[in-house]
């Protein structure tokens, strides 16, 4: 069945968020009757678990994993499909374009074709940053990225709480020092790296919400861990160019 279309969404107790998605999910499939719907019950409190189940009952080529809260109109899904058909893999980029930071990902709508064979890592620690790490595992296999605009999926949820925030930036690390070729192509340019430092200082400064830019405590977090991220990504580069690989 590689022609058809698996939506797998991870279910939580919060019914009335679900009710978005769903309505979302029905649009599609009226438009797309060879589309395949599996409603995934997250019984490990973990994501990567929780969609790697919903593959394995998966029946199709295309695998769409959305949130359990969010809306996406049917011919936004249906243009990522086809990008997936492409062997292009697209998730949310917070500010639209991958190349600009890579660690501000969504996993609120994610699209890959499964015979890309990346999937999600069960064994992540504290179950955060699963996105950024299928994505990095899609980089270091050459996979095509493409960004979703964050417009284009309503999302009305509430906000990460600081313990999440914490540990996203804490795995975030983890994941760069795995897959240290990735950031080395990242920051390849002295151009680029200059532009990615003031872009992260910006970030942390203002934050990504108004909820966020209310609390020191968070912009505090997120300055440090950025920029010391940042200088282990100036080690990388460095260590990798003195070895003579990864260029």
């Amino acid at each position: 069945m590689d022609d058809c279309v698996s939506i797998i969404v991870p279910t939580t107790k919060n019914s009335i968020m679900e009710i978005k998605t769903i309505e979302a999910i029905i649009e599609y499939k009226q438009l797309n009757p060879n589309t395949e719907i599996i409603l995934q019950p997250d019984y490990w409190h973990s994501a990567s678990r929780t969609r790697s189940e919903g593959v394995r009952r998966s029946k199709c080529g295309i695998l769409v994993f959305m949130d359990d809260d969010i809306y996406v109109k049917p011919e936004t899904i249906e243009y990522y499909v086809m990008l997936a058909r492409k062997g292009y893999t697209s998730i949310v980029c917070n500010d639209g374009k991958l190349s600009k930071n890579i660690f501000t990902l969504l996993s609120r709508l994610l699209v890959t074709n499964r015979d890309l064979g990346v999937l999600f890592d069960n064994s992540i620690l504290f179950n955060q940053s699963e996105d950024v790490e299928f994505i990095f595992k899609c980089l270091s296999r050459g996979v095509k990225i493409a960004c979703i605009r964050p417009q284009e999926v309503k999302h009305y949820g509430a906000e990460g709480r600081l313990r999440k925030y914490i540990l996203n930036s804490f795995n975030s690390t983890l994941l760069a020092i795995r897959y240290p070729h990735i950031i080395y192509s990242y920051f390849k340019s002295r151009k680029g790296r200059l532009k990615s430092l003031l872009y992260l200082i910006k970030f942390a400064i203002l934050g990504r919400t108004p909820k966020t830019r209310q609390a020191p405590l968070l912009t505090l977090i997120g300055l440090f861990s950025r920029v010391a991220g940042y200088i282990y990504y100036l080690v990388v580069s460095r260590v990798i160019r003195l070895v003579g690989v990864g260029g």
